[in-house]
């Protein structure tokens, strides 16, 4: 009887908390030192919680030509659980040119990946 009850409680959790049902481990999402990080996306907005900013970590987002680049490693000591503080990237010209012009190891941006 108890198990049941668990379960049920379970199932209405996951219905009334859509984003919990959604949520999913991926591939490799980002790296920090040229090391690669897989995370859990799920839906969930915290920008609105009222949380100090130096709750979030800063991540960079590169609109899909790379992975993103975060200041902070899962484990580390400036960590704070992967609630992101977004910073989208742009550039004057295309990606290529961008990533060439200040590669400064000149590996066409592999230990970014």
């Amino acid at each position: 009887m108890r198990r049941t009850v668990v379960i049920a409680i379970a199932a209405t959790v996951l219905v009334l908390v859509p984003g919990l049902a959604h949520a999913s481990v991926g591939g490799p999402a980002f790296c920090v030192n040229g090391v690669l990080y897989r995370t859990v996306g799920t839906p969930t907005d915290l920008s609105k919680t009222g949380a100090p900013a130096s709750s979030f970590d800063t991540i960079h987002d590169f609109g899909g030509a790379q992975l993103n680049v975060a200041t902070a490693a899962p484990g580390g000591p400036r960590y704070n659980g992967g609630r992101w503080r977004v910073h989208a990237l742009a550039w004057n010209t295309d990606y290529a040119t961008t990533l060439a012009a200040h590669d400064a190891d000149h590996d066409g941006g592999s230990s970014d990946r």
